[in-house]
């Protein structure tokens, strides 16, 4: 997977790095970056078919299997579903944050599916050293939702006592 052409690597560590920063970004700026993220997501996902599958569902489906089973040592392709899947929640998702507020619950949940998807894509699923990009955005991510963690407890708590001058 190494040697795969530029236009199928790029846009999907943009589409990851903006995705994770969308789940930690405010309103607007969010939808902004679902939405170019879900673009270079889309980009990836032509590249890869028409790079690597050839436009061929079945083609996709045995290399899904294959990757699964060198990674899990079960031959599976179910995957390629769940890809689907993601791809229409995330076309749907973008879309509909610039139709009006989304509850904050459907954020999460579109959220931890992202997570989830991420982390199987950058790390599990991706060869060294590519891997350790994954790793590294995210950490940054880990760090910045602990950083906003415990810059919220602070705020809600009044902060750390300090000892009052007599």
């Amino acid at each position: 997977m190494g040697d795969l052409p530029l236009i199928v690597r790029v846009p999907i560590w943009v589409a990851i790095a903006l995705g994770l920063w969308a789940c930690l970004a405010p309103g607007r700026l969010a939808r902004t970056l679902w939405l170019i993220g879900g673009a270079a997501y889309l980009i990836h996902v032509a590249a890869v078919f028409h790079t690597l599958h050839h436009w061929s569902h079945s083609t996709a489906l045995a290399h899904t299997a294959g990757m699964t089973r060198d990674v899990t040592g079960w031959s599976a392709a179910f995957g390629l579903y769940i890809n689907y899947a993601f791809t229409a929640a995330w076309i749907a998702y973008a879309i509909a944050g610039y139709l009006g507020p989304l509850p904050r619950w459907i954020r999460r949940i579109w959220c931890g599916w992202f997570l989830f998807m991420g982390f199987n894509g950058g790390i599990i699923f991706v060869l060294n050293p590519l891997r350790w990009l994954g790793i590294a955005l995210f950490t940054l991510f880990g760090l910045a939702v602990t950083v906003r963690h415990v810059r919220k407890s602070k705020t809600s708590t009044g902060g750390p006592s300090t000892p009052s001058s007599s």
